[in-house]
């Protein structure tokens, strides 16, 4: 399209040009009498024209890009569980369309009081860009999380949070250790309890006890001690009928 508007300016230019030189002459030959310059003439009616930017070219016509814009509003950098120290550059996107401000904050990780602190505010979407330039050297060292607000003309108010940032200027960096599965995962496929079969129990036979008393083993004693009573007692009565006889 520029290049179709420049080929018609420059078309139109040499059109006027012909037509100043073909009134020039018709003057030259109505006002010759008066000894007029019709050079001087064609020169005044050119750059009248050029004044008025009929000819004028050296600023063509250009087409503006339209805006970028986002479908969502996001925070790239940094991101959650991160360590980070010193001056931290962090990077997103908040150009949604009929964006209208935006607003950076922090809290701490645990926040009962929805507690949050200003980082930066805009009123200019960007995408892909810097957010704000963060010092982290002036707050203790701790697990933060960032939020990104943004504001529409409509109306609409836009959220990103960035959970658990940790923050160790004056503390060492710990490694993280792999979390559990995520609960989504874990529902999706879930793991059944293998059942068992339960086996009876059998009772273990002891051994048989060598001091059980028979029902024979009872009669046995029992009739020995009648015989043993009735012996001392047959022997006490012969003891008796001896002393007796030997008076």
């Amino acid at each position: 399209m520029l290049l179709e508007f420049t080929t018609h300016s420059q078309v139109l230019h040499k059109t006027s040009l012909k037509c100043c030189i073909l009134f020039s002459s018709m003057l030259n030959y109505r006002f010759e009498m008066f000894n007029l310059f019709p050079v001087t003439l064609v020169t005044l009616l050119f750059g009248l024209f050029q004044g008025i930017g009929l000819f004028a070219n050296d600023n063509p016509m250009r087409i503006s890009q339209p805006a970028a814009y986002v479908s969502h509003i996001s925070i790239t950098q940094p991101q959650p569980n991160q360590a980070i120290q010193g001056i931290v550059i962090i990077f997103g996107s908040t150009n949604v369309r009929n964006f209208s401000n935006s607003t950076l904050e922090f809290s701490y990780h645990d926040n009962p009081t929805d507690t949050w602190f200003p980082i930066s505010n805009s009123s200019q979407g960007v995408v892909n860009d810097q957010l704000a330039a963060w010092d982290t050297t002036i707050i203790t060292d701790n697990n933060y999380t960032l939020r990104l607000t943004v504001s529409t003309q409509t109306g609409q108010t836009l959220t990103y949070l960035v959970d658990n940032i940790r923050v160790r200027n004056y503390s060492p960096i710990e490694t993280l250790t792999p979390g559990p599965p995520s609960t989504q995962n874990a529902l999706s496929n879930p793991v059944l309890p293998t059942m068992q079969k339960l086996t009876p129990m059998t009772a273990t036979p002891f051994p048989t006890n060598p001091a059980t008393i028979q029902t024979s083993d009872l009669t046995r004693t029992g009739l020995f001690g009648v015989l043993l009573v009735f012996g001392i007692f047959l022997a006490g009565i012969s003891y008796v009928f001896i002393q007796k006889g030997s008076q």
